[in-house]
């Protein structure tokens, strides 16, 4: 259910930037579509991190400080930036070891 109000949430935001940047004449279509692709590749490899990972870089994008992740996780202000990190570096890997990440570094 969470999962889906969030999908609907990033869609909006995803939604209202494109129609920000469609009416920015300085920004051309292609620039618009690497952008969309970069955010569908980003999309699909975090939908395939566990839920765990998935809602501590959620808080994290949010701006919320370690102390108050750690504490809604039930982990110690430590383990939190090092599980942080960890996972950001998975979700790296993941994304740049897809062809589609080749295809848009490439254009």
């Amino acid at each position: 259910m969470w999962r889906n109000q969030l999908r609907k949430q990033q869609l909006l935001a995803y939604q209202n930037w494109l129609v920000d940047t469609l009416e920015t004449p300085e920004i051309s279509i292609v620039d618009t579509l690497t952008q969309a692709d970069q955010l569908a590749l980003y999309q699909k490899h975090l939908a395939k991190l566990n839920p765990t990972s998935t809602q501590l870089l959620q808080l994290f994008f949010e701006g919320k400080n370690m102390k108050t992740i750690a504490s809604y996780m039930g982990y110690t202000e430590g383990y939190t930036r090092k599980k942080k990190h960890k996972v950001k570096e998975k979700l790296t890997a993941m994304i740049q070891n897809d062809p589609m990440y080749q295809e848009i570094v490439g254009a």
